[in-house]
């Protein structure tokens, strides 16, 4: 299977390298690959790119990185600054992370839930329990 990756990371490599325009989900899956084999210089480089600045995605990525130090050192407000940023982008995984976040640290108070509205968050988790068969293989 790793030998699989190395060859799905040389191909994209190759495309980004001889100027072909990536889409962002192509940038985002070459990161991804770079963080399964721990290149996760590379990984944040594209994360943190032009390409995927904006791209809910990555900022959740790069949320969780700083979360649990991958990479980098650890930092939680970063974390919750990306998850944030991607929660106002509508990234449905991030507001139910930066929930269960909130929850487990006992800051659960409007103003800081304000970006998703304490019911909505209510409503979400809800409906993820009761939707999401494989919730880890959502971006």
């Amino acid at each position: 299977m790793e030998e699989n990756v190395y060859e799905q990371i040389s191909l994209l490599e190759e495309r980004l390298n001889t100027s072909i325009q990536l889409k962002k989900e192509n940038v985002f899956q070459l990161a991804v690959l770079y963080d399964q084999v721990e290149e996760y210089d590379k990984a944040l480089g594209l994360y943190l790119g032009k390409q995927l600045r904006e791209f809910p995605p990555a900022i959740y990525r790069v949320g969780v990185m700083n979360k649990y130090g991958i990479g980098l050192s650890a930092n939680e407000f970063v974390f919750e600054e990306c998850l944030l940023k991607a929660a106002r982008l509508g990234h449905f995984k991030s507001e139910i992370e930066l929930a269960k976040h909130y929850i487990v640290r006992g800051s659960v108070k409007k103003k800081v839930i304000g970006v998703i509205g304490f019911t909505k968050m209510i409503f979400s988790i809800r409906r993820i329990l009761k939707t999401a068969k494989n919730f880890d293989q959502a971006y």
